[in-house]
């Protein structure tokens, strides 16, 4: 069955066959309490297989984005879109896989080889920090990972294998890293960006996952 991600963790089902009204309208399907929405601001369609998700922008003030294109019309929804309405984000998924984000142990913070995740979009929660950057910089990857998480949006620069920079809610660097990486929800996507970012962060990539993934450590557990 597919479903909706909200930046806080909850899922929202979706059933096969069903048409769904996204706004902050008392008759709307999907209520939002977002003054940027509008009462009915867009649809959200799935086929009686339950394999295809079709959006619609209802005239809304503010437009309806998906993967931060405005909608025009009517689009299809990709497995991890990102459907914006007002400053409401939504992941979509298009079927459950529990292990579909999960990475193998590698036992050190090491360049280890996990099984190859799709990262394009996920769930924070089902992931962790530390799993998608290591996963980036062995593919070296030149990317800006982006991560709405409640509240606030935040941003990784990654180049060439490396972490260059980070920055959250006014913090920036390792800092921002540690704070990121301690929301336990959130939805992250990359954007593919080859355009040069100056270097706030001069930690080598081992070190850096390592003093990361300590940071990030329960209490209980150093």
């Amino acid at each position: 069955m597919p479903y909706l991600v909200t930046v806080e963790g909850q899922r929202i089902p979706l059933r096969r066959g069903y048409t769904y009204t996204l706004g902050r309208g008392r008759k709307s399907d999907v209520l939002l309490e977002d003054r940027a929405c509008s009462r009915a601001h867009a649809r959200l369609s799935v086929d009686q297989g339950g394999r295809s998700l079709m959006l619609e922008d209802l005239h809304s003030r503010n437009g309806t984005f998906l993967d931060g294109d405005l909608v025009l019309g009517t689009r299809r929804v990709p497995e991890g879109g990102r459907i914006r309405v007002g400053t409401t984000i939504f992941l979509a998924r298009l079927k459950e896989a529990d292990d579909e984000e999960r990475f193998a142990e590698t036992g050190t913070m090491g360049f280890d080889d996990p099984p190859q995740p799709d990262l394009e979009a996920g769930e924070l929660s089902r992931v962790g920090l530390v799993e998608v950057l290591t996963r980036l910089l062995i593919d070296r990857r030149d990317v800006t990972l982006r991560v709405a998480l409640p509240g606030d949006e935040a941003r990784v620069e990654i180049r060439s294998g490396e972490v260059q920079a980070a920055a959250y809610g006014g913090h920036t660097g390792f800092n921002a890293l540690v704070r990121i990486g301690r929301h336990q929800t959130g939805i992250f996507w990359l954007s593919e960006n080859n355009t040069f970012v100056e270097r706030a962060i001069g930690e080598r990539p081992d070190r850096l996952l390592s003093l990361l993934a300590r940071c990030l450590e329960p209490v209980g557990s150093r």
